[in-house]
């Protein structure tokens, strides 16, 4: 199971979560994130901060956090990926 989010410039992505038991995402162990720009790319989790801070185009893998995430705070100025996998 993967999932991928794109999009260009700041966003924040919100996941789904189960509404009866509020927890974090945790089923993912992995993020691929690319960003294609000359700026900044700095991807937050909406609880944990600095999962990726970089000057210019950035091309990488980390993993999730053990913890789990709710969403990101995305701070680009050019296209940017996410891609999730277990």
């Amino acid at each position: 199971m993967a999932y991928r989010y794109e999009g260009v410039g700041d966003s924040i992505i919100v996941f789904p979560i189960d509404t009866d038991d509020v927890e974090p995402v945790t089923v993912f162990s992995r993020m691929t994130l690319t960003h294609d720009s000359e700026s900044n790319f700095i991807v937050n989790g909406l609880l944990t901060s600095n999962l990726v801070n970089e000057i210019g185009s950035y091309s990488g893998t980390i993993r999730v956090p053990t913890d789990g995430l709710f969403g990101l705070e995305i701070i680009a100025d050019g296209p940017w990926t996410v891609s999730f996998s277990e």
